[in-house]
C-alpha cells in the first residue's frame, strides 16, 4: 500500500545527541546496569565457584610438602639428639664430680717420725699472712673431721678462698640445696627426697674442699715457721707426721668418665650432622617454586573472582556500548528523537490479566490521557517501533488504559509475519486484517472481543495471513470505505505496526498520531535517530517517545500459540478480564 503524503503540523526538534562527558556517563550508566541484571546468575555461579575454593587446598597439591614433611622430621630428631647431648653432658659432669669426691674423700692414713729442724727466717709480709693460711687450714682440717654444711661453708668463708669465682658459685649452691634438703616436709617421701640431695650435697661440700686445698698449696710456702698442718709444714718438729696417700679405687670412675665423653662426642657428632642435613633441606625448598593455590584464603580468592567477574562484566558491557551505543534513559531518547518521552515503563509484565494492573502511576495511563486530551471522542494512534514485542505490550496496555476510561477501543495488528498482538492476547491471528482487505472476510468477522466477558470494550483485529493478493486501486478505496464504516462506533483506533508498515497504518487512517517506541539498552542510537529522522521526513506527526525499561515480555510462538488455542475446546477466546476490572476499580499504593 502507498502512503499518502500527510504534511507536519509543527515544524520538528532536529535530533542533538549526547556528546562528551554526557555520552561517557550514559554509555558506563548502562553498561553498571546491564552488569547488575546478571546479579542471580552471577550470584549462583559464585557460590558454585565458593563450593570450589573451600575444596580447591583440599585437592590442590604442593611441590613443596614432601620437602617441607621431610625437613619436619629433620628438626624433630635434631630435637632428640640435643636432648641426648644434654644429658650425655650430664652424665660427663657427673662422672668427674664422682672422680674428684673419689680422689677428695678420706684415704689411708700412715704416721712416721720426722726430724726436728729450725725453720728459716721468714720475711716481714709472709709473717704477716701466716695468720690467714693458719686459718684455712684449721678450717680445712675441721671440715674434714666433721663433714657437715656448715662447716664446708666455714672453708667457702675464709678470706684466702672467698673471693674466688668459683668458690661463691659452689657454696651458693651447697646453701641453696642445704636449705632445700631443710624445708622438705615431712612425710613418707621426706627420706627418699632427702636420700637423693645427700649425694650432691656431699660431692660440693668436697669440690669446696678441694679449691680450699688448692690454695692452701699455694700458700703454704710462704706461711710463718709455725707448723700448720703436719703434711703441709716443712718445718715441723720432731714428732709423729699423717701422710695421704692416694686412692686404688679411681680406675673404674675413669673409664666411665672417658665412656661419656665418648658418649658426649658421638651425640655432637650426630647432632651437628643433622642440623647441616637441615640447612641443605631449606636451601632446596627456598628454590622450588611454591603452590599459589594452596597458600590463597577461600574467601579470599571469592572475593577476588567476585571483583574480576564484576570488572570483567562491567568491561565487556562499556565496551558494546562504546562500539554500538543504545539508548540508555529518558534524556538521550528525548535528545536523540527531537520529541519528548510520554511514557517510561519500569515495571515488568505478569503472565495473564494481572499484568495489565497499574502500580503507582501508569504509564500508559498519562499516554491515554495525552492521546484524548483535546476532549473529542474519536481518537487514532500508530505505535511504531523496531521491536514487534514492545511495540504491541505497549499497543495492548494503552488498549487496557483506554477500556478502563469506558472507551470502546479497536486494536489493530498490522504485521501477519510476527503477530506480536496475537501473542500477547493469546488469540488466533487469522482470519484478520489481510483477509478482510482482499474481501475474504467482512471486517466485523474477523474482529475479536477481547474483553466483552468482563466488561472492557477491547476489541482486537488480528493480522491475518500473509497474503500477496492484496487490493489495489478502486478495491483499495472500497474496502477503505468499509473499514471507515466499521470503525465509527469505536471511540479509539490504536494501530501496531512497524516502521515498515507504517504505509499500511496511514492507508487506513489519516493524519495520525504516531508514538515511537524504543527499548533501554537494546534499541541503538544510530538506528533511533534513523528512524526518528525518517518519521519526520515522511511526515508524520510524532506524539511521543515511550521508553521500555522494564523486563522484554515472553510471548508464546507460533506453535505455542496453536497449542494454547486447541486446548480451550471451542471456548470463546480472550481470557478472564475479570481481574484487570476489579484492579482498576481499587485503589493500588505505591509499591
Amino acid at each position: 500500500m502507498s502512503a499518502p503524503a500527510v504534511p507536519p503540523v509543527a515544524p520538528p526538534t532536529p535530533p542533538r545527541p549526547l556528546v562528551g562527558r554526557e555520552w561517557l556517563i550514559a554509555r558506563a550508566t548502562l553498561a553498571a546496569r546491564r552488569t547488575a541484571r546478571f546479579t542471580k546468575i552471577w550470584s549462583a555461579a559464585l557460590g558454585a565457584l565458593a563450593v570450589v575454593a573451600l575444596l580447591l587446598p583440599l585437592a590442590s597439591s604442593d611441590p613443596r610438602a614432601g620437602e617441607r614433611a621431610r625437613i619436619e622430621r629433620l628438626v624433630a630428631d635434631t630435637l632428640l639428639t640435643s636432648q641426648r647431648v644434654r644429658r650425655a653432658q650430664f652424665a660427663v659432669a657427673q662422672a668427674e664430680s664422682l672422680l674428684v669426691v673419689a680422689r677428695l674423700a678420706p684415704a689411708t692414713r700412715t704416721t712416721v717420725p720426722a726430724r726436728t729442724t729450725a725453720a728459716p727466717p721468714r720475711p716481714a709480709a709472709t709473717v704477716a699472712r701466716a695468720p690467714m693460711v693458719a686459718s684455712l687450714d684449721a678450717a680445712i682440717q675441721e671440715a674434714r673431721r666433721l663433714r657437715t654444711v656448715p662447716s664446708w661453708l666455714a672453708v667457702a668463708e675464709q678470706p684466702a678462698v672467698s673471693e674466688g669465682p668459683r668458690m661463691r658459685a659452689v657454696a651458693d649452691t651447697l646453701a641453696r640445696l642445704a636449705r632445700e634438703r631443710d624445708e622438705i616436709p615431712g612425710g613418707p617421701s621426706r627420706d627418699q627426697l632427702v636420700a637423693n640431695l645427700t649425694p650432691r650435697i656431699g660431692r660440693l661440700g668436697y669440690t669446696i674442699l678441694a679449691i680450699a686445698e688448692n690454695r692452701l698449696r699455694e700458700l703454704a710456702p710462704e706461711s710463718t715457721s709455725e707448723p700448720l698442718s703436719p703434711r703441709l709444714s716443712p718445718s715441723a718438729p720432731e714428732g709423729p707426721v699423717t701422710v695421704v696417700e692416694a686412692r686404688a679405687d679411681t680406675q673404674p670412675l675413669l673409664a666411665a668418665l672417658v665412656a661419656a665423653r665418648d658418649t658426649l662426642a658421638r651425640a655432637a657428632r650426630a647432632h651437628d650432622s643433622l642440623g647441616r642435613v637441615i640447612q641443605d633441606a631449606a636451601g632446596a625448598l627456598a628454590g622450588t617454586a611454591p603452590s599459589r593455590l594452596a597458600s590463597i584464603s577461600p574467601a579470599l580468592l571469592v572475593v577476588l573472582v567476585l571483583a574480576i567477574g564484576l570488572l570483567v562484566r562491567f568491561g565487556t558491557a562499556l565496551r558494546a556500548e562504546m562500539r554500538a551505543p543504545t539508548l540508555a534513559h529518558a534524556q538521550e531518547a528525548e535528545r536523540v528523537a527531537g520529541a519528548s518521552v510520554v511514557a517510561v515503563v519500569r515495571e515488568a509484565l505478569l503472565d495473564g490479566p494481572a499484568r495489565y494492573r497499574p502500580s503507582g502511576v501508569d504509564p500508559f495511563r498519562m499516554l491515554y490521557l495525552g492521546l484524548t486530551a483535546t476532549g473529542t471522542r474519536a481518537r487514532t494512534a500508530i505505535i511504531t517501533g523496531s521491536d514487534p514485542v514492545i511495540i504491541a505490550a505497549v499497543g495492548g496496555r494503552l488498549a487496557i488504559a483506554a477500556a478502563a476510561d469506558h472507551r470502546t477501543t479497536l486494536l489493530i495488528d498490522l504485521d501477519p509475519r510476527e503477530i506480536a498482538l496475537s501473542r500477547t492476547f493469546r488469540e488466533r491471528a487469522e482470519p484478520g486484517l489481510t483477509d478482510a482487505l482482499a474481501g475474504a472476510f467482512k471486517w466485523r468477522e474477523v474482529a475479536r472481543p477481547v474483553g466483552s466477558s468482563d466488561g472492557l470494550p477491547i476489541t482486537l483485529l488480528p493480522a491475518g495471513t500473509e497474503r500477496d493478493d492484496l487490493p489495489i486501486g478502486e478495491a483499495l478505496d472500497r474496502a477503505r470505505e468499509e473499514f471507515t464504516r466499521f470503525r465509527i462506533p469505536f471511540e479509539l483506533t490504536i494501530l501496531v505496526a512497524s516502521p515498515t508498515r507504517l504505509g499500511d497504518a496511514v492507508a487506513l487512517v489519516e493524519k495520525t498520531p504516531v508514538v515511537h517506541c524504543a527499548t533501554a539498552g537494546s534499541t541503538e542510537v544510530e538506528e533511533f535517530m534513523a528512524e526518528s529522522g525518517k518519521l519526520r521526513a515522511d511526515g508524520y506527526r510524532v506524539h511521543g517517545v515511550v521508553l521500555w525499561e522494564a523486563l522484554r515480555p515472553v510471548l508464546p510462538t507460533r506453535a505455542e500459540l496453536a497449542a494454547l488455542l486447541t486446548k480451550r475446546k471451542g471456548r470463546t477466546p480472550g481470557g478472564s478480564f475479570e481481574a484487570v476490572k476489579k484492579a482498576v476499580s481499587k485503589p493500588v499504593k505505591n509499591q
